[in-house]
Order: C-alpha cells, then sequence, then structure tokens
C-alpha cells in the first residue's frame, strides 16, 4: 500500500527570509471558531522552508508580505540532543510555492462559513 506526506497550505505572507540558497517564508493562515454563540477569527503561523534554490531565489525577489500564496508541502520530523535533553523538530518543505495574489490584489473566492454551526 502507497503511503502520503502532502500537506496544503494557503495563506498572507509574514516574512520571507533568505537562508543561504534555501528561504523560509511565515504564512499566516485564519480560521473561525465559535465561542459562545460569537464567531472568533483565530491565526496561525506556520514556516515555509523552500529547499529549491531557483525557487528560493524566485521567491525572496517576488513576494512579499502581505502577499497571497499556495504551498504544497511535505511534513518533515527530526529530532537532535540539547544539553542532554532531546528536542523534537517538525519541518514543512514546500515541492511548490505559488504566489496566487500581491497584497491588495482581489483574492479568489472564499466561502462564507458564519451560518455553519460547527464547534470546531
Amino acid at each position: 500500500m502507497r503511503s502520503l506526506n502532502e500537506l496544503n497550505l494557503m495563506g498572507r505572507v509574514g516574512s520571507v527570509k533568505p537562508f543561504g540558497k534555501t528561504a523560509k517564508v511565515s504564512v499566516a493562515t485564519d480560521r473561525r471558531r465559535k465561542v459562545n454563540d460569537e464567531w472568533q477569527s483565530v491565526t496561525e503561523w506556520t514556516e515555509v522552508t523552500i529547499l529549491k534554490e531557483k525557487t528560493a531565489k524566485w521567491v525572496c525577489e517576488n513576494v512579499g508580505k502581505g502577499d497571497l500564496v499556495f504551498a504544497k508541502a511535505r511534513v518533515i520530523n527530526g529530532s537532535y540532543e540539547k544539553d542532554g535533553e532531546p528536542v523534537y523538530t517538525v519541518e514543512i518543505l514546500a515541492e511548490r510555492f505559488v504566489r496566487l495574489a500581491k497584497k491588495g490584489e482581489e483574492q479568489p473566492d472564499q466561502l462564507d462559513d458564519d451560518e455553519d454551526d460547527i464547534p470546531f
């Protein structure tokens, strides 16, 4: 049986940091949750690492804060030892990274889920 390790992420860029021949991009995603019959927006930040040199260079030159992006990535778990204690890491490695819209441009249609009464 085959397996799949794939993460799709769409959100707004917080920062783009060159890191040698790679790049690290922080991406904000929003989700809504209902608390006491009131909808609240929660922002979560995810750091995406771009290892492909050509893509990383393009992202550093063309993607900026507030741009809407899409990343198709895989999740890598790792660990190392620090002061004799194990430290566990999770990395998001982009296989594909696309700018969907520049900051201020209209973004793709979104579903309005305010009417949904799903508690999570």
